[in-house]
């Protein structure tokens, strides 16, 4: 990943309409394809199941913050899936509060099969964008609506972003970067994890509809 301005991406993290989320839909969304502070397990998380491994951060996974940094916020997420547009919203206003040297977060695809194609293609697109150096910007226009759009709609975005028009169409239909999306979407089934979104804080699993209070108390705890 190129270098990255990270007080400017976490500002526009958080910069999004509030009518998304009054759009928001459910909890989650099913997919049917499926110095170290994590020693104590915070309350309102668990530790991962038996036979489940989480993949650790690799050269591959988009990184917002320093890579160093003591907490990892390790997100699962779909787009065009309502519940991982709101939980990226609420990463981006705990990021901003804690900074970038105490965190570090790290987006994960996993395409909702539930949601078509369109899921699938979204997620190649941001992979797309990450060779050149957009990962972040590319991600947060597709947070930014809950909604997914066709092709023509994503090659929009990354002319916006000064990419090649045709070399990106040639990327998208030969699906160039698919095997990126698809390595994420088995490691989330190493982890034992089939629905999005799903947040792991240092490792540790949080249950059920995740909000600023819960991961702010889970924070505070691994810092302790």
């Amino acid at each position: 990943m190129s270098a990255l301005n990270p007080s400017l991406i976490l500002s526009e993290l958080t910069a999004f309409d509030s009518a998304w989320a009054e759009k928001a839909g459910p909890v989650g969304c099913t997919n049917a394809q499926s110095k170290n502070h994590s020693a104590r397990r915070p309350e309102g998380s668990v530790a991962l199941g038996q036979g489940s491994q989480l993949e650790p951060v690799g050269a591959d996974d988009p990184v917002l913050g320093d890579p160093h940094a003591p907490i990892t916020l390790l997100h699962y997420g779909s787009y065009g899936c309502p519940a991982s547009v709101r939980l990226h919203r609420t990463i981006g206003a705990v990021m901003q509060r804690y900074g970038d040297s105490l965190l570090r977060y790290v987006f994960r695809f996993l395409p909702i099969a539930e949601l078509g194609p369109g899921a699938q293609q979204a997620a190649e697109g941001a992979e797309a964008a990450a060779q050149h150096g957009k990962f972040w910007d590319m991600h947060n226009r597709l947070m930014a609506d809950p909604q997914l759009h066709p092709l023509s709609f994503l090659t929009w975005h990354a002319v916006a972003l000064g990419m090649n028009c045709d070399a990106f169409q040639r990327e998208m239909n030969l699906h160039i970067h698919a095997h990126r999306a698809d390595r994420h979407a088995a490691g989330a089934l190493h982890a034992k994890v089939h629905n999005a979104p799903v947040l792991f804080i240092n490792g540790h699993r949080l249950e059920n509809e995740v909000s600023d209070r819960s991961i702010t108390r889970v924070i505070d705890i691994a810092l302790l």
